[in-house]
């Protein structure tokens, strides 16, 4: 799948200026993988689960390299909701081992994670103006599936997708993810602020903080 994914990046650049059939061609098999990367991390060992993270790590880098294209991001376009939904599912694929409360930073590799990083990264790149940014927008404020990557989201429906995301990478940041990665998290979060709008984030925060017991079980909405 890897393999696939570097020749899907070529393939993404190198048919921009082809025909509308190698171009619809190029998405229909973009969307294809982004199916595919929505999919639970269910890996019962490190080494698997960290596998599956590269393949993830890959496609939202793709994603990435392609936001700033506006010929590259049309081929995205109709993947643009799997594309959050990846995001979501990495942010709530806690790895195998790791306890739910967390463990200590030394405790979780980078490699166990690295999907979920490179979301973030991703995240803080596509927002507008960029033309994969503006297609995220759109993703973003359409309802959420009750479940993503094989999981019940944890807001009641109905939800955006947006409250989904912003909620995952709460709760994993405020109980298992290591303190390291909370650089990575916090720009992501002021991007998307700047890039989405205060407003709009607001809304999109307001959201996903709206229930008792999230981000911790502790917390209330207030």
């Amino acid at each position: 799948r890897r393999t696939v994914l570097h020749v899907l990046r070529s393939a993404a650049w190198s048919c921009c200026d082809a025909g509308a059939g190698l171009a619809e061609l190029s998405a229909a098999l973009l969307r294809h993988v982004a199916e595919q990367c929505t999919a639970p991390v269910l890996s019962l060992t490190p080494a698997a689960a960290a596998a599956e993270q590269a393949v993830r790590a890959e496609w939202f880098d793709l994603c990435a390299a392609c936001a700033s294209s506006a010929q590259a991001s049309r081929l995205l376009g109709p993947s643009a909701g799997l594309v959050v939904d990846a995001c979501i599912s990495v942010a709530t694929s806690r790895p195998p081992g790791v306890p739910a409360a967390g463990g200590s930073d030394e405790s979780i590799s980078p490699e166990a994670i690295f999907g979920l990083k490179q979301a973030l990264l991703l995240l803080q790149a596509a927002v507008p103006p960029a033309p994969l940014g503006q297609m995220l927008h759109l993703a973003l404020q359409e309802p959420c599936s009750p479940v993503v990557g094989g999981r019940v989201i944890l807001l009641p429906l109905p939800c955006s997708r947006s409250g989904a995301l912003l909620c995952a990478l709460l709760v994993c940041l405020s109980t298992w993810a290591p303190s390291w990665l909370l650089g990575d998290a916090a720009s992501a979060l002021w991007s998307m602020r700047n890039g989405h709008g205060t407003g709009v984030f607001a809304r999109w925060l307001d959201e996903a903080l709206a229930p008792d017991g999230l981000p911790r079980a502790s917390l209330s909405a207030d």
